[in-house]
């Protein structure tokens, strides 16, 4: 009796050191086994046992097993299931599995699965790059900063980001254009949700000298396919504004903004994003604002990619009397995500 309770407490050991690990079964028969970060428009992030982090193009795949039930899978035909991930018998397929049903589900039609872990650091991620020219010529040096951080749950999405460019010129340092943000979004079980932010903003071409803006909107993801994200969000904001003669300035906005991702995970890996921003004032007569951005990333080793952006503003009422309307630039770099 002894013995046979100890051999079934041994298989009974290793079968639960089994059931926590997640699993990869790919179409030429092969496995590999760890733990599953997340899948996101045809690829997927996976961190081996054997490899360390690795990437992984779906049509690749025959099926995925993860066992928590922290994972949130949404379709191309606007589905959001929540529960474990399941291997399926038929090829190309996964089974979600919720606490009412199981789902079958083509690979194919998963726009992305999320994985929240057990832990509160296994929600986050983010980028960080920087970059940084100079001329002998104008004896001008130019400094550029970006990064983002991610945190996100089955129901929330929080959002810090950022970005600065400085200039040195015979040692005297201009900040000529900061942009930072912080956003919380709340989903719903469709693509529609809310959001919520605070930003500031510096642009000395505008003649800005900062604008806090607070305010709030309803989203709505009408794209969302292996390749490609879009999404528009329409609210209010309340701005503080101070140009650089200290004159201070609080009004009104409608806005809308809309961004769009493409992904391409052949060579080269390329991921190039968009985001367009309209905003009409409510408090001063004719006051329109756009701002937008375009952003290359030209992936060269793992995690590790050259960064090429553009970004522009336009206001038919700067802030400052005898500055320009708009404002625009095109700054490069190497960015680290993690």
């Amino acid at each position: 009796m002894t013995i046979r309770t100890t051999i079934f407490l041994l298989l009974f050991s290793m079968l639960g050191y089994a059931q926590v690990k997640d699993t990869v079964f790919f179409l030429n028969k092969s496995m590999m086994i760890g733990e599953f970060k997340k899948m996101k428009l045809g690829k997927i992030e996976f961190d081996s046992d054997e490899v360390g982090i690795v990437y992984i193009k779906y049509h690749k795949v025959k099926t995925i097993h993860v066992h928590s039930y922290y994972c949130r899978t949404e379709t191309i035909d606007k589905r959001v299931l929540y529960g474990s991930v399941l291997s399926s018998k038929i090829p190309g397929n996964i089974i979600v599995h919720t606490l009412k049903e199981d789902v079958e589900v083509k690979l194919v039609d998963v726009s992305s699965i999320s994985f929240y872990g057990d832990h509160w650091t296994d929600s986050l991620s983010g980028s960080f790059g920087a970059g940084y020219s100079y001329t002998k010529s104008s004896d001008i040096g130019r400094f550029n900063l970006d990064g983002k951080i991610k945190y996100a749950k089955s129901k929330l999405e929080l959002e810090l980001s950022g970005s600065v460019i400085t200039t040195i010129d015979s040692s005297v340092v201009n900040r000529e254009n900061e942009d930072i943000s912080f956003s919380s979004k709340f989903l719903t079980d469709n693509r529609w949700y809310s959001a919520v932010s605070l930003r500031y903003q510096r642009s000395i071409e505008l003649g800005l000298l900062n604008r806090w803006q607070e305010g709030g909107g309803i989203g709505y993801k009408f794209l969302q396919r292996q390749h490609n994200f879009a999404r528009a969000i329409s609210g209010i904001v309340v701005n503080q504004e101070t140009d650089f003669e200290n004159s201070n300035n609080i009004y009104w906005e409608w806005f809308t903004n809309a961004s769009y991702d493409f992904f391409s995970f052949s060579k080269p890996n390329i991921t190039i994003a968009m985001t367009q921003g309209i905003y009409v004032s409510l408090s001063q007569k004719g006051r329109i604002r756009n701002e937008g951005d375009l952003e290359i990333n030209w992936e060269l080793i793992d995690d590790f990619s050259i960064n090429f952006s553009f970004y522009h503003y336009y206001d038919s009422k700067s802030p400052g009397t005898d500055t320009s309307k708009t404002d625009y630039g095109f700054v490069t770099g190497l960015n680290y995500k993690f």
